[in-house]
């Protein structure tokens, strides 16, 4: 009984593999989105508070069509092939990462009961989901967005708070405070893909550029540095926890002063 309890207990060190994943995943959604916008290489910044010749913007026809998709993450189903190929193959590697981080989270937390560690799993095959329909994109480009994405993105948000919930209620070990704010930083990362991610990163940029019918051009790169982003805080948030727990004065034992 002992060993098995031993083997349920949070694993040192469950936090680090998460993050590093989440950085890679960052990368390669930087990526994807840099080749989404290709079409609009040198005009990125036209329409911006930075344009030099505010409204008298040069778009090609090639980034007028991209603006009207702006769909590079999670999938992307109007680029020509074989940069639609890319994208989306690069988009199964991403999405992969981000569910396999969490998977791995859950899995050093030692959450019990099946549907327990069911629920706190959510986020993680939800993006393994995605990652599958991205792969299969990726074999035969689609003339248009799968259904099943745009279920998956909806559900991704709700999928993220339950299962953030659960790892923070169900541990064999009460979390430290340090430990459940990663948590939920981890959460915010591994969510990359939901709807509450993409039009937060979708009206950033409507008001940061007047050039916004629809997708102003850049629009993606929030959403991918996000990624990177709550991964590094998540990593800060430990480095201080471990600072203030080994520079904290010990609690002296006050011990009796024996008589005479």
């Amino acid at each position: 009984m002992k060993e098995g309890r031993q083997n349920h207990r949070p694993r040192a060190g469950g936090f680090l593999l998460t993050e590093l994943l989440l950085i890679a995943a960052s990368g390669v959604v930087v990526w994807v989105t840099y080749l989404g916008w290709v079409p609009c290489a040198g005009s990125m910044l036209e329409g911006t508070q930075f344009d030099p010749t505010p409204h008298e913007w040069d778009f090609s026809k090639a980034c007028h069509e991209a603006m009207d998709h702006g769909d590079g993450f999670p999938i992307s189903s109007w680029l020509e092939s074989p940069l639609q190929q890319t994208v989306n193959g690069l988009n199964a590697v991403a999405l992969l990462l981000l569910g396999v981080a969490w998977l791995m989270l859950v899995r050093n937390r030692g959450i019990r009961g099946r549907i327990r560690i069911l629920s706190a799993s959510l986020p993680g095959l939800l993006n393994l989901w995605l990652a599958l329909v991205a792969t299969v994109a990726f074999i035969w480009p689609p003339a248009e967005t799968p259904a099943a994405v745009g279920i998956t993105v909806l559900l991704m948000d709700v999928a993220g708070f339950v299962g953030a919930i659960v790892l923070l209620t169900a541990s064999p070990t009460p979390l430290s405070a340090g430990s459940g704010i990663r948590v939920i930083l981890v959460a915010l990362a591994v969510t990359a893909s939901s709807l509450g991610h993409l039009l937060t990163d979708y009206m950033v940029m409507i008001g940061f550029s007047e050039a916004n019918w629809d997708s102003p051009p850049g629009t993606g790169y929030l959403t991918a540095f996000s990624i990177a982003l709550f991964a590094l805080l998540s990593m800060v948030v430990g480095l201080i926890a471990r600072l203030w727990t080994n520079l904290k004065p010990s609690q002296l034992v006050q011990q009796p002063v024996p008589a005479g």
